[in-house]
């Protein structure tokens, strides 16, 4: 298989000019950890749901940090490549590429990416309008595209306003991730009742992962904020506060292998491309720890019947 995200395209595995759903991430705020989402998320389905051309473009151009986590140096193409040169294509790079940039001891990365430069005063001259460009070039030879954004503003003139919509309104989904804050509830609440009751978006594009979900709420209290944002969007679940999730994505790994993450991840996949590569991990939400094991190929929590888990490792926190 070639590495280039534009080369021949093998007829049997993808339909001539059939565009790949995109897959949107934007938090209820900052500092929610909505970038590392969409990252597992190109990992995700790019190993487990083995999707070839899986893109992650990075669009948060008020924060960006895709570049930081993935050990991404500063000398690699980014989207200014394309505001200097014109060539699209050029800001996309290969799994190949990323992977020759990163330290020896991390795990290869296996989607392709557009980066954003890390110099804000660079970054500041990055459009809205070139973001859709290289997102509507994706769609022409990617499987999956995977849209990192910033916090939800459903403002006039906001990256809701310029990025979001068009793009929603093209067919693509959207995740917003939110924590069991009152604030941060609000202001997701606020996002999605703009998005379906102004913009019209229905609520089967639009869908919500609660994160930082610590001991400290109670399951009525979590059960309480899954029941109000099912009112505006399809709730995929919660995912715990765990330190190790922080310490492997700091570290330049992919934190896919625990119960925290993945089954949440894969639960929006199946949703978005209906691949039932993500079934098992999906269904890690709901089974009972004893039918929890892991794939080894994968790496990733499986929830399998008893005449499978003999061929899989017993699952460990």
């Amino acid at each position: 298989m070639s590495d280039d995200l534009f080369a021949d395209h093998d007829p049997r595995r993808r339909v001539a000019g059939r565009l790949a759903p995109v897959l949107l991430f934007a938090g209820g705020a900052g500092g929610l950890g909505n970038t590392s989402l969409a990252i597992c998320t190109a990992q995700l389905a790019a190993t487990l749901g083995k999707m070839d051309r899986v893109v992650l473009i990075d669009a948060d151009l008020t924060r960006s940090d895709v570049a930081t986590i993935l050990r991404a140096p500063a000398s690699l193409p980014t989207t200014a490549t394309v505001a200097i040169t014109g060539a699209i294509d050029r800001a996309f790079l290969a799994p190949g590429t990323l992977n020759a940039h990163r330290p020896a001891h991390v795990p290869d990365v296996s989607f392709h990416a557009v980066l954003l430069p890390s110099d804000p005063s660079i970054r500041s001259d990055i459009t809205p309008h070139q973001i859709t460009q290289i997102v509507e070039a994706a769609q022409k030879a990617a499987d999956l595209v995977v849209v990192n954004l910033g916090p939800a503003d459903p403002r006039p003139g906001s990256l809701v306003n310029q990025i979001v919509l068009p793009l929603l309104r093209q067919g693509a989904w959207l995740s917003l991730t939110t924590e069991p804050s009152p604030t941060s509830l609000a202001n997701t609440e606020q996002s999605l009742q703009f998005l379906t009751d102004a913009a019209g978006i229905t609520r089967d594009r639009l869908s919500v992962v609660v994160s930082r979900l610590s001991d400290a709420v109670k399951p009525d209290q979590a059960a309480a904020f899954t029941k109000r944002l099912s009112k505006v969007a399809h709730p995929m679940g919660s995912i715990e506060e765990n330190t190790k999730v922080g310490a492997d994505l700091r570290s330049g790994s992919f934190p896919l292998r625990g119960r925290y993450v993945s089954p949440v991840l894969a639960g929006l996949l199946l949703r978005v491309t209906g691949r039932p590569e993500f079934e098992e991990t999906a269904a890690v939400k709901d089974a009972p720890r004893s039918e929890v094991v892991i794939d080894e190929e994968n790496d990733v929590p499986v929830a399998v019947t008893r005449a499978t888990k003999s061929r899989r490792m017993p699952w460990k926190k």
